[in-house]
């Protein structure tokens, strides 16, 4: 089935699946295209009211069992908002979308990039994006969570599974339950927990950094011509730190503030 539409301006998409997979692609486009493919096809409700384009699953399905999957593909113009429900389908979007929200239920999410605020959310599956130029929020009970770049605040939290961020530039709150923690690089505070899982940054920039795990390792880089504030503790653990001292920070020196604390796990602080 395929479905098109005149819209010459971004728009508001709200879409349900039951099982299968939603790809959204956000192209250079005065049209609105979609098209579903599968046994259950003619069962969707596909509406357009002015910049809203609503696809709806069947209802008495919905997040049940004996759901038939299909596969959607949605062509929207760039800049479009996204609203997307998924019971056990992958979403996946390409292209440069505003405000962003996917919740699934045993799905993965797969993000290219998004321009506004971003809520990402699914028990099991995995959550990926490349870009987010404002605030990121991704949540999985037992996947992994990988993000390219974050420009705004970032809050990730995973029940088993591993976080891995490139580089954050604004405020971030990270926790997993028996997951590691992996950045490359932080460039304003950030606060991490996780019950036995490792924590690693490779820089950290300037601001805070705050790490807690119980049993395990922390490992985080700091510029070598920062003064760096420590308060590190691990109860049976070691403690090593190659950073060079600096003294006291003078008046209006910018500093680093790393405060670590492990029970059984060792804390290593290296320079950058």
């Amino acid at each position: 089935m395929r479905h098109e539409f005149h819209t010459p301006e971004p728009i508001e998409l709200d879409a349900e699946i039951n099982a299968g997979q939603l790809t959204v692609n956000a192209v250079e486009t005065t049209q609105s295209v979609v098209t579903i493919s599968g046994e259950d096809a003619d069962r969707y409700d596909v509406e357009h009211d002015g910049s809203q384009l609503r696809i709806t699953a069947p209802r008495q399905n919905f997040f049940g069992l004996n759901t038939r999957p299909v596969v959607i593909v949605v062509e929207v113009p760039t800049g479009s908002h996204v609203d997307i429900r998924s019971g056990s389908a992958e979403v996946r979007t390409t292209g440069d979308l505003s405000r962003c929200t996917c919740k699934s239920g045993s799905g993965a999410i797969h993000v290219q990039q998004t321009q506004g605020p971003t809520v990402l959310t699914t028990g099991s599956g995995e959550i990926r994006i490349e870009s987010a130029s404002d605030h990121l929020r991704a949540k999985s009970g037992s996947g992994d969570i990988g993000v390219g770049t974050v420009h705004g605040s970032l809050g990730a939290t995973c029940g088993s599974g591993t976080i891995r961020v490139g580089r954050i530039f604004g405020p971030a709150r990270l926790k997993t339950g028996s997951g590691d923690v992996v950045i490359d690089e932080v460039h304003a505070e950030t606060g991490i927990t996780t019950g036995s899982g490792d924590i690693a940054v490779g820089a950290q920039r300037r601001d805070t950094f705050t790490a807690k795990t119980a049993s395990g390792q922390i490992s985080v880089g700091a510029p070598a011509d920062m003064p760096v504030w420590t308060d590190l503790s691990s109860v049976s653990g070691r403690i090593r730190s190659a950073l060079t001292g600096h003294g006291e920070p003078a008046p209006g020196q910018e500093y680093l503030t790393v405060r670590a604390s492990t029970v059984s796990g060792d804390i290593s602080l290296h320079q950058v």
